[in-house]
């Protein structure tokens, strides 16, 4: 990692070797294929500027410079990749290598995701939350505490949702029901899919819309009971490991899309909402004082 370390650290260099490391930092992957020529015009220095950054940064030229910048770019990846989901920092490693790690662990997730879920899914569930008034969901342990979070973005926005706390209240849920309301089962494992597969189907029996999101890859494509099925990236092993960092963020990811299109479908009257909303908690606090 040598390139892009001296390119970050940008020690010794002027105003216009300094532009042109951050440029070649935010555009690596790109910089990689260009001509000495092209990365001074898209970066607005100078062939000559480029050939003295190449000097400080330990490169023999701008050849080597490419060279050496895709070899520490495919380090990179490889690093990303090698980071176990299950247990991204070991006995004995430092503090350094933890905060590595785990941002390591938070990219690939958030990549991995992006590969997988389907914008399609996504535009489907959002368009059928955007039409409710309220929304029930079910989550368990780190999910629940993202969802509810999921929950009060919607609710800024004039979507109330509403938690199925217990596995139990199922029934409750369904004497509640409306054709217009949305039932959103929020499942990283798969392990609620039993009764909420059921209980799905008969709430959709009531005109109820219902939306799944799981990394099961079975049940995202297969699991009755759901209009939507959004499927997140699985690179973590129910109750294993040190900490549930990828699954967190995977599910984290998902709602965020989620909650992102449903916003942009009317986003004038979502703004309005949100700053309605803000200015009300604002003089909520300022009267408590």
């Amino acid at each position: 990692m040598a390139v892009l370390t001296r390119l970050t650290t940008g020690s010794g260099l002027t105003d216009a070797e300094s532009r042109l490391a951050s440029y070649i930092l935010d555009h690596a992957d790109e910089v990689t294929g260009m001509s000495i020529d092209v990365l001074a015009k898209e970066s607005f220095t100078s062939s000559a500027t480029v050939v003295r950054l190449c000097k400080k940064v330990g490169a023999q030229g701008y050849r080597d410079l490419l060279v050496q910048l895709a070899a520490d770019l495919e380090h990179d990846r490889m690093s990303q990749n090698m980071v176990d989901a299950n247990a991204p920092f070991l006995e004995g490693e430092g503090i350094p290598e933890i905060i590595g790690n785990v941002a390591a662990l938070y990219r690939r997730a958030v990549d991995e995701c992006r590969q997988v879920i389907s914008s399609s899914a996504v535009y489907g569930a959002a368009r059928t939350l955007s039409k409710a008034d309220r929304f029930f969901y079910l989550a368990m342990g780190e999910s629940a505490y993202i969802t509810d979070c999921f929950a009060c973005e919607l609710a800024k926005i004039g979507i109330l949702g509403v938690s199925i706390e217990r596995r139990g209240d199922w029934s409750t849920v369904a004497s509640l029901i409306r054709p217009s309301d949305v039932v959103l089962v929020v499942t990283y494992s798969g392990y609620l899919l039993g009764d909420a597969s059921m209980h799905a189907t008969r709430l959709q029996r009531h005109g109820c819309k219902t939306i799944l999101i799981t990394a099961n890859a079975e049940a995202a494509f297969h699991a009755p009971g759901f209009d939507h099925r959004i499927a997140v990236a699985g690179s973590e092993k129910h109750l294993e490991g040190v900490s549930s960092f990828y699954s967190q963020t995977a599910i984290r990811y998902a709602l965020d899309c989620l909650y992102g299109a449903v916003f942009s479908f009317s986003y004038r009257q979502s703004e309005q909402r949100r700053e309605l909303v803000s200015r009300q908690i604002q003089d909520d606090v300022s009267g408590t004082k």
